[in-house]
């Protein structure tokens, strides 16, 4: 019941147009992030990769 609400109120804010503000750290890590990805395009990871790696991390810690 609690987490209806949490998720009927995000889609709200989402829906609205709302976008939190960016602390200049966050900015700065965005603008890091998109330098070293403009410099190495081809140096990325797959969703699936990702995936993977999260549901082998999770198995394992059980």
């Amino acid at each position: 019941m609690q987490i209806e609400l949490v998720e009927q109120v995000w889609d709200r804010l989402a829906h609205s147009g709302w976008r939190p503000a960016l602390s200049d750290e966050q900015k700065a890590e965005i603008d890091r992030r998109l330098e070293a990805h403009a410099a190495n395009p081809n140096d990325v990871v797959t969703w699936d990769a990702v995936v993977e790696s999260l549901t082998t991390a999770c198995t394992a810690a059980r």
